[in-house]
């Protein structure tokens, strides 16, 4: 299994179209739900404005990623509006899981000259402007299949500064970064993840933190508790839960989740 595909399948991905048409008046779009948004500018003239970043003028097909909750308005010409389509993503637990790591606050990606996203998008926008049988199921999953053509597109390239998948990428780093995601019950030491990638523990250390942007072994509790907060979703109990990610108790899993969620397992399953 490829690298996005190890990391990928441990996460629910949802995305959910609630528009698509010719938008003719200015239009905001919220932060309160953990959510991403993608919009997928078919034609016209838009003009992208959020808080701390300088506006943005659209007149191409343009497929636009909006990562990580983000305030965002659209103004548009009255007389000529903007064709859209536009659908949040759900990473299944919440905005806060290694995935999002290196991604900038917003991509925005030209259709022309994409060899993958120009026809996912001429199919998304076939059965988004007719009416047709299953329509809705039909642009939820062309979504979600653009998000992952999205990041394969970050990947390749070089729109990612640093984060995970700039570290799936990288030769050495990739066989580390396989081995927490596909075992993170395993007894893993600093030592152990720099022999996995060929490299002496100083140099391994380095160059993890240069392109991922933190320490292994804090990425490795992050993606834990990742995992932890996937199997509680389903129904585990902390007890199992804590074993199968690598902790000796459930209590010590509890003290790591309160040092990063913020509250105990317990509780952030009741709220989930």
């Amino acid at each position: 299994m490829d690298q996005i595909s190890a990391v990928l399948r441990n996460f629910d991905i949802a995305a959910h179209v609630f528009y698509s048409g010719t938008l003719c008046r200015a239009e905001k779009f919220d932060s309160d739900a953990a959510v991403a948004y993608l919009h997928v500018l078919r034609a016209g003239n838009l003009l992208i404005r959020a808080p701390g970043m300088p506006d943005c003028r659209l007149q191409e097909p343009t497929a636009i990623f909006f990562p990580r909750p983000l305030k965002h308005r659209f103004l548009v010409s009255p007389s000529r509006g903007a064709d859209l389509v536009c659908a949040t993503v759900n990473y299944g637990l919440g905005v806060g899981n290694p995935l999002l790591d290196g991604l900038p606050p917003v991509l925005g990606i030209p259709l022309a000259g994409t060899n993958d996203l120009l026809p996912a998008t001429s199919l998304l926008f076939e059965e988004a402007f007719q009416s047709r049988l299953g329509r809705q199921i039909a642009l939820d999953r062309i979504f979600e299949y653009l998000f992952l053509l999205i990041l394969r597109h970050s990947m390749q390239n070089g729109l990612l500064q640093a984060g995970v998948l700039l570290a799936l990428g990288d030769r050495k780093l990739a066989k580390a970064m396989a081995c927490m995601h596909t075992a993170p019950g395993s007894a893993w030491t600093l030592e152990r993840l720099a022999q996995k990638a060929g490299m002496s523990r100083a140099r391994f250390a380095a160059h993890f933190h240069r392109i991922v942007g933190t320490t292994p072994l804090d990425y490795l509790t992050k993606w834990r508790i990742s995992m932890a907060m996937k199997m509680l979703n389903r129904g585990d109990s902390p007890k199992a839960v804590a074993s199968a990610v690598g902790y000796s108790s459930s209590a010590v899993l509890s003290r790591l989740f309160v040092q990063r969620v913020g509250i105990t397992p317990r509780r952030w399953k009741a709220s989930a």
